[in-house]
């Protein structure tokens, strides 16, 4: 049995590392729930063995990342990675629309006080 799990560093090299710096630290720190896309290489940086059940997990290292800053790019790329989950796990992605920027949102519930039936236009 196998699995593989992803050491938790970055390349030191700011050549490799596209995340080094103020630029992409300040992007982050400024929309904390935005998802990003990046392109990144990796190698295998050491194998474990749990020689009690025989597991042996495979330590994958980034040797290089390249956070794309585009979103017309970033898009393009997170479709490529969608189309890549799916034909490796043969689940399809529901495809959502986006929100239209500056349409309005619909409230169904405008014009309704409470649900209890306490108050509301027929109540006494």
């Amino acid at each position: 049995m196998s699995d593989t799990k992803l050491k938790g560093t970055l390349p030191k090299d700011d050549e490799a590392n596209g995340l080094a710096g103020s630029d992409w630290a300040n992007r982050l720190l400024d929309d904390p729930q935005k998802q990003h896309v990046a392109i990144i290489t990796f190698v295998t940086a050491k194998k474990d063995t749990d020689y009690a059940n025989g597991k042996v997990t495979a330590i994958a290292q980034i040797t290089r990342i390249e956070p794309v800053a585009d979103d017309a790019e970033a898009e393009v790329l997170l479709n490529k990675l969608l189309d890549l989950a799916q034909s490796r796990t043969g689940q399809t992605q529901l495809d959502i629309p986006k929100p239209v920027a500056g349409a309005s949102v619909l409230d169904l519930n405008a014009g309704l006080d409470d649900f209890d039936g306490d108050e509301g236009p027929d109540a006494a």
